[in-house]
């Protein structure tokens, strides 16, 4: 069922408007549902043993769906819902370097059936072979 939002007017020679944001919707303009790749995430501040400071991390949980996704495609996919939901966050913007996402693909390549995984945009971006070897946690 589509999800529309009416502001009506303040005055009664105006008209109401109607709108809808594609991200709270369930199926796109063209009848196709729309898959949902995170079930939730949630920002915690808490202690890294890597950096001895706190730190924000994205403690997210992916959907069945989300966690079926495979290869660059899935992954970006995956990547591309958080980006709509959290970019305004003002913990997503310290991500100037992009670590979140090699950190997505590190779980995705070493710890695909963990249930929730963290993202921290403090992480620098770095190869995939020394995010790996960091556990997923370079520092």
């Amino acid at each position: 069922m589509p999800i529309i939002a009416m502001t009506l007017p303040d005055s009664p020679s105006k008209d109401a408007t109607f709108s809808c944001d594609a991200d709270d919707q369930a199926v796109s303009e063209s009848g196709k549902t729309i898959n949902r790749y995170i079930q939730s995430a949630t920002w915690e501040l808490r202690p890294d043993p890597g950096t001895g400071d706190e730190e924000w991390s994205l403690s997210v949980v992916l959907t069945e769906w989300g966690k079926k996704q495979t290869g660059s495609s899935g992954s970006d996919a995956v990547y591309a819902e958080l980006v709509r939901k959290y970019k305004n966050d003002f913990q997503w913007k310290q991500n100037d370097g992009g670590g979140m996402r090699r950190q997505l693909v590190c779980h995705f390549n070493i710890a695909r059936n963990k249930s929730e995984f963290n993202l921290e945009p403090f992480r620098p971006d770095l190869s995939e072979e020394k995010a790996e070897a960091a556990g997923c946690n370079p520092v």
